[in-house]
């Protein structure tokens, strides 16, 4: 993967919406660069989540601001750092100015989500019928004679799912790169809360595992 730079991080978008039926997720990719060196893990840490959604931008942020403080490390928030109406990719914000304001936090790297897409299924689940019998119901030739077998018939119906594409990124601040990510889908989330609680497992198990970040304070 090719490094990246500061303001084309604030060009993706995140949507989490609610779904029903059951919830699944798991890491599909990951990467790590090599030449990067981890012998201390991440102290200090700026969090942004690509959302034109101000309170969507900041549920996010807030839940993973905690399970990194869990975990010893200081956290900046895009919320808290960038004005409601300057973030993300806003023009009025020069690249270098973004990056400033970021350096100037003392973060040393920088941490983002972003929703790449959504795929939306639709099937069709077949209806049934159930031809119920006249001797169970009908006790003589009399009643079976003036009715006929009832029939009771199920339609079918059609149910929507939908999977979440996500990329999670971490950037060097001092080295101003990609160094690295992580790709996840979420299979029909049943709300934020189902949603955030696998995600969050998912990144801070491969963070931990990678040696990016210490394990969890006691």
């Amino acid at each position: 993967m090719k490094a990246l730079s500061i303001k084309t991080i604030f060009l993706f978008a995140l949507g989490i919406f609610l779904m029903s039926c059951n919830s699944s997720q798991n890491i599909t990719a990951q990467w790590k660069d090599k030449s990067t060196s981890w012998s201390e893990p991440v102290k200090k840490l700026f969090i942004a989540a690509m959302s034109d959604d101000f309170l969507t931008r900041a549920r996010v942020e807030e839940k993973l601001k905690e399970k990194f403080v869990a975990r010893g490390v200081e956290v900046v928030l895009s919320t808290e750092l960038f004005p409601r109406k300057q973030f993300p990719g806003n023009t009025e914000i020069p690249e270098e100015k973004m990056a400033e304001m970021i350096r100037g936090e003392n973060c040393d790297f920088a941490l983002t989500i972003a929703l790449l897409d959504v795929k939306t299924e639709e099937r069709y689940q077949p209806g049934t019928e159930y031809v119920v019998s006249p001797f169970v119901f009908y006790r003589n030739y009399y009643r079976y004679y003036y009715h006929r077998y009832p029939v009771i018939y199920e339609p079918g119906y059609y149910t929507e799912t939908s999977t979440y594409f996500l990329e999670t990124n971490l950037f060097s601040m001092t080295e101003e790169k990609l160094v690295w990510s992580t790709q996840s889908d979420a299979y029909n989330p049943t709300g934020f809360d189902s949603w955030f609680k696998g995600y969050s497992k998912l990144i801070m198990k491969q963070l931990e595992k990678d040696g990016i970040i210490p394990l969890e304070l006691k």
